[in-house]
């Protein structure tokens, strides 16, 4: 994974598109910055399901580059998990 840094049962990572798509399927929860800007050449995180998360949290930034702070949480079962 581009860069990940385990504490506890958490697993923080972060890299590029490449690397976003195939670890979605195993998070239970995400926590984003979601940038309110557009760049040339910029990596794209994966469009989020709302069948699948829910946002429990955003925190809007006003900044040179506002942003939103946000938490989602997973509904459906995380894949290879059985209820």
């Amino acid at each position: 994974m581009g860069a990940a840094s385990r504490q506890g049962d958490t697993l923080y990572g972060g890299g590029s598109a490449e690397i976003y798509a195939p670890a979605l399927p195993l998070a239970s929860q995400l926590v984003l910055t979601e940038i309110q800007r557009d760049f040339i050449g910029d990596a794209c995180f994966p469009a989020i399901d709302p069948v699948q998360f829910t946002c429990l949290q955003r925190e809007d930034v006003t900044a040179s580059i506002p942003y939103h702070l946000a938490r989602y949480q997973r509904i459906a079962p995380v894949s290879g998990e059985q209820d």
